[in-house]
């Protein structure tokens, strides 16, 4: 018999090798279309939430400003400046060169009475605004959105740079376990060698603040600032206040600026969801089928959040890539804009230069504001030079000699600083000074100045001013002091 006959007298079905591979490419098939159809679903999902969330941002943004109708004023209660690192570049183990992945940001915290007579609100911002301190830590301040207010960083009773820096507990224990990765401060001299001490990262950051006198001449840049800020709040929530000077820049931007990369995010988004649902739901008929997939993708507000934390596990890459694409579309429109948490757990000191290394330097000094404010860094650095020179010249003849003693001294220990902001001074000292032994001084110091290693970089702050005050020594009396002068300024003019 060519089959095995059943009971009824029918011949059973005969499984062949044909029927097997049938029934197996049957299966793979199926599970194929379906888990294709899962994958594209998924590659669907970062583009709806970039989409969804960018037209979020904007309908946020637009209905804010509306709500914001009671005014008030309030009273910077602290300003401070923030370091952290960028945790996707600092190593996670090991020393921590901060020059390399610092993270700036700068915090400013109002009171803002409460209308009901309640304590008063703390509400803490993020801003748009450097502090004075001349220093590359500070360069990612700019590039953030935020409030822009002019912050009190100067000492109101003194005038003099005052800044609050802020950081991360751990991050600071980190810092002082880290070698300085190249330590700003090497003594050339055997002499000052019991002045050499441990460097760390921190204490470094420390010694890199310190330069008073370009800090001041960037204070003098800015306007006097007010302690005072004035707010738009929300009646039924005063705690969501906008700074006024914010609420003019909301709603500015065209819709279209949005709206259109929004559009385009959705639209492909949508395109893979049909194509990844039609895999993944391919056996059902279509009457249940659509509704199915329309409900899911009108379901996008509720789900959108909880796909985000599925999404980073998933697909880490895409899921960094929404998440900080979609932030920064929300922070250009709202982040900085609303009160934030202030961040707590830091580690705090104070950058105050009459507290600092130059503090005996500066102490016989008194120097003002220009009114008007200065109008470019070389007018402010002049002004400054300006003071210096001017007050070191009244100065008794002991005082003249101690502070260009103590001046050149600095510079053999290579604390450099000060000598550039004293070379006006330096110059008139060296040929009006009554004393001869003070003018010795003060060519001695010249004479150190005019180092190739003190040559101003034509990037740097004021160096067209600090170029000018070498030029002014082409006619000293002293041969030595012009030769240099001379040498100086013809490397300057080869860069």
């Amino acid at each position: 018999m060519s089959g095995i006959e059943s009971g009824s007298g029918a011949p059973a079905t005969r499984i062949s090798g044909e029927v097997v591979v049938r029934e197996i490419a049957h299966f793979v098939r199926a599970r194929a279309r379906m888990f294709g159809g899962a994958a594209v679903l998924l590659a669907a999902v970062p583009l709806l939430l970039l989409g969804w969330r960018m037209v979020e941002a904007h309908r946020a943004e637009r209905e804010l400003g509306p709500r914001l109708t009671g005014r008030a004023e309030g009273r910077i209660a602290a300003h401070f400046w923030r370091l952290d690192v960028n945790p996707a570049t600092a190593p996670a183990e090991g020393p921590l060169p901060l020059f390399y992945h610092a993270r700036s940001e700068v915090w400013m915290t109002v009171e803002l009475a409460d209308p009901s007579g309640a304590a008063p609100h703390r509400l803490s911002y993020r801003v748009a605004d450097r502090p004075p301190l001349a220093h590359h830590y500070a360069t990612e301040v700019p590039k953030r959105p935020g409030t822009p207010m002019a912050l009190p960083w100067a000492d109101p009773e003194r005038g003099w740079p005052r800044v609050e820096v802020r950081i991360p507990g751990p991050l600071a224990a980190r810092l002082r376990a880290s070698p300085a990765s190249s330590w700003p401060v090497s003594y050339a001299e055997a002499e000052f060698a019991a002045d050499r001490t441990p460097g760390d990262e921190l204490a470094k950051l420390r010694i890199e603040l310190d330069e008073p006198w370009e800090a001041l001449a960037r204070l003098w840049l800015r306007p006097p600032p007010e302690f005072r800020v004035a707010v738009a709040f929300d009646p039924e929530r005063p705690e969501r206040a906008v700074p006024v000077a914010d609420l003019e820049r909301l709603g500015t931007r065209p819709a279209a600026v949005t709206l259109l990369p929004a559009g385009l995010a959705l639209g492909a988004g949508v395109v893979l969801y049909a194509m990844g649902m039609l895999g993944l739901l391919g056996g059902l008929r279509p009457l249940l089928a659509v509704p199915l997939a329309l409900a899911g993708l009108l379901a996008l507000p509720w789900w959108g959040d909880r796909a985000s934390w599925f999404l980073e596990r998933a697909i880490p890459g895409a899921g960094r890539f929404v998440s900080e694409i979609a932030a920064s579309e929300l922070e250009e429109r709202l982040g900085d804009r609303l009160p934030r948490p202030e961040p707590a757990g830091d580690e705090r000191f104070v950058y105050a230069p009459e507290e600092g290394f130059f503090a005996e330097v500066l102490a016989p000094f008194r120097l003002e504001r220009p009114a008007p404010p200065p109008a470019d860094p070389d007018q402010a650095w002049r002004a400054l030079t300006a003071q210096l020179a001017e007050q070191a010249l009244a100065l008794p003849e002991r005082e003249q000699r101690a502070l260009l003693q103590r001046l050149v001294t600095d510079q053999r220990r290579d604390r450099r600083q000060a000598g550039e902001a004293f070379l006006p001074a330096a110059d008139r000292l060296s040929r009006a000074a009554p004393s001869e032994n003070v003018r010795a001084w003060a060519r001695n110091l010249l004479l150190w100045q005019l180092r190739r290693l003190n040559d101003p970089d034509p990037d740097d702050f004021a160096a067209a001013a600090q170029r000018a005050a070498r030029e002014a020594l082409r006619d000293h009396p002293d041969a030595d002091l012009r030769a240099r002068a001379e040498e100086s300024l013809g490397r300057l003019a080869e860069r």
